[in-house]
């Protein structure tokens, strides 16, 4: 759409955008990032954008059902625990209680060694 303009300016308003900069403005646009490098200038092209996050927006409502229940039905202390699991996080949480860094160093209060 933003390719070839809007058809009651004589077409005078477009710009050449290729495919991948589209895909990147319609997944910046739904993720409602919104850089603004990249954005519609025809009318037709806002009118495409509006559509666009209105069925997002209706998609995104349709799955809100299906996600309260799957965080309803989990119980709060559900999750199993492995000693294991655990096990290999002990060196970096002592590295991190003794405060020294991975190079060997310790870090003093003002962020230098």
């Amino acid at each position: 759409v933003e390719n070839s303009g809007d058809p009651w300016e004589n077409f005078q308003n477009n710009q050449a955008l290729t495919y991948w900069e589209c895909v990147y403005l319609l997944m910046v646009t739904m993720s409602t990032v919104g850089y603004g490098d990249v954005y519609a200038k025809t009318t037709l092209g806002r009118l495409f954008m509006v559509f666009f996050i209105l069925g997002g927006l209706a998609m995104f409502a349709s799955y809100v059902p299906e996600i309260i229940e799957l965080i309803g039905n989990r119980k709060k202390y559900g999750g199993s625990y492995s000693a294991a699991m655990f096990a290999r996080y002990v060196p970096e949480i002592a590295a991190l209680i003794l405060n020294r860094n991975k190079f060997g160093g310790t870090f003093n209060k003002h962020g230098g060694r």
